[in-house]
């Protein structure tokens, strides 16, 4: 229980609000590929190879720029049964983004033999990844911003100069990248890049948006959303905002206080045990309408278990 008593702190001060409802439209361009990825990386957990891989070609077919990630796996499962064309999949993922030292830790990258790996260095040399380098410099600096405000010399100073001191970076942020999704949209993968080092990493605008406040993601809802739809941005990265900033409510009892933790998409965890979401069934409904996989999936290839209590309460004196 003390672990996400920690946790509720960390979150600061919870408000009585609902979830947003978020969902991707099944007539948008990446909605057959977010259903496509899916069951292939259901049937690759269920060690079904050559299946899988017939929805990864699926999938990348149907849409003219695959998440690199998402490559890496192809590779990862074809590798069982075809190594040639495993390595035409990790060398999409290098076109992609795909960097040496993220390979460097995979361990189907490490099996391949020297002069394959010899091959995909080579391949990765002549890779050159395109963006807008202004708006890719302007993020960069946002995100400096916003993590110099959190470095640990800040650590001991009172709670509430340390959310002043947050608050003044944060609250222009959120000003700043509205502004910016309402002029070209959220800024996304075709104009910055993958540039993460794992899936499930935040970074850059993904890492910001943690920490507005509700008021201020909900004018951008609309716009991730449509960055989802449009291959911009990871669907994790919308659940991960929601569940990071949503998870905590807080409600009156008498003359006690009530904070409730519990998840939307089960995004978040504690040691190795995911965060409260309340049901199996819940989770994976609003999991599916963004795009993301069952939360089994999920669970297993991060090597999580399921939590063991559908929400926690905290309940403390007012």
């Amino acid at each position: 229980m003390v672990k996400f008593i920690l946790i509720l702190l960390f979150f600061g001060t919870f408000a009585v609000r609902a979830f947003p409802d978020l969902a991707i439209s099944s007539d948008s361009e990446y909605y057959p590929y977010y259903q496509l990825i899916n069951r292939a990386k259901s049937l690759a957990f269920l060690s079904n190879h050559t299946d899988a891989d017939m929805y990864y070609e699926r999938a990348f077919n149907v849409v003219k720029r695959p998440f690199k990630f998402d490559c890496l796996d192809a590779f990862e499962n074809a590798y069982h049964f075809d190594k040639t064309k495993a390595l035409n999949y990790l060398k999409r993922a290098c076109d992609l983004g795909i960097t040496y030292s993220t390979l460097k830790s995979n361990s189907t990258f490490l099996q391949l033999i020297k002069s394959d790996k010899k091959l995909i260095k080579e391949h990765l040399s002549n890779v050159v990844i395109h963006r807008d380098e202004d708006l890719y410099k302007t993020i960069q600096k946002m995100v400096k911003e916003d993590q110099k405000a959190r470095v640990f010399w800040t650590d001991w100073l009172k709670w509430e100069k340390q959310v002043k001191i947050m608050d003044k970076v944060d609250r222009p942020h959120a000003i700043q990248l509205l502004e910016m999704a309402n002029k070209d949209g959220f800024p996304g993968f075709s104009k910055l890049g993958e540039d993460f080092e794992d899936r499930y990493w935040v970074d850059g605008v993904s890492l910001m948006i943690l920490h507005f406040s509700k008021e201020e993601l909900a004018p951008l809802f609309p716009y991730m959303v449509k960055a989802v739809e449009k291959g911009e941005m990871y669907p994790y990265h919308l659940g991960r905002c929601v569940d990071y900033v949503y998870m905590g409510t807080e409600s009156d009892s008498a003359d006690y206080r009530v904070l409730t933790v519990q998840q939307q998409y089960g995004t978040n965890f504690s040691g190795t045990e995911l965060i409260p979401f309340g049901t199996v069934e819940s989770v994976n409904e609003a999991r599916a309408k963004i795009g993301l996989e069952p939360i089994e999936i999920y669970a297993a290839h991060r090597k999580l278990t399921l939590p063991s209590q559908l929400f926690i309460r905290y309940t403390a004196p007012k």
